[in-house]
């Protein structure tokens, strides 16, 4: 190139001012701009090697949390199922609140709570057990002869056990531990 100054090869001020300036922002190539040093080159695997391990953490979390919750919604209903028993069994009680009208023992060989009730001179039994898993309730007359098989499933479960105890308190067992019973008549007889 050739300019003002007289040098040759070697631009005057005054010409790289007359340049457009595109092209005044470009620096002349210098070889050794092509060689980076060598932390850079280490710097892309170290990053991408922290990448990797947060989005496993983070998908390790994820996995993990589902994990949880799933575990408390089967614990949330499994309580759920058993508190919704429980105060079904006390309702059938108090309801059928006679002196005498509830009482403990076995129906083929199952232990079942018996409720005893009175219609228009009839005599009714209702029967509550666990049958293949579920808790069952057969209302039949008292003469009447059922299988366990006639009740209607109620709620499923793999636990449950009735016990009198003293008077007419009654233990209702459960999976997840016992709970006492004790019929309003009891009071009214004067214990």
């Amino acid at each position: 190139m050739f300019n003002r100054g007289g040098n040759i090869g070697y631009p005057s001020i005054a010409s790289q001012m007359l340049e457009p300036p595109y092209r005044r922002a470009q620096a002349p190539f210098v070889a050794s701009q092509m060689l980076e040093p060598p932390y850079r080159r280490a710097q892309a695997p170290f990053v991408l090697t922290i990448f990797c391990v947060f989005a496993a953490c983070v998908l390790l979390t994820i996995v993990h949390a589902g994990n949880v919750f799933a575990n408390m919604n089967e614990i949330s209903a499994a309580g759920r199922n058993e508190r919704i028993l429980l105060s079904y069994i006390r309702t059938k009680i108090r309801a059928a609140d006679n002196a005498g009208a509830v009482s403990v023992g076995y129906f083929e060989g199952y232990n079942a709570l018996f409720l005893e009730e009175s219609f228009n001179g009839r005599d009714f039994i209702t029967c509550i057990y666990l049958y293949e898993g579920w808790v069952r309730e057969l209302f039949r007359e008292k003469n009447n002869e059922l299988l366990l098989a006639d009740g209607v499933p109620l709620i499923r479960t793999d636990f449950l056990r009735f016990e009198a105890v003293e008077k007419a308190l009654i233990r209702v067992q459960t999976e997840r531990g016992d709970s006492f019973i004790l019929p309003r008549s009891v009071f009214s007889e004067g214990i």
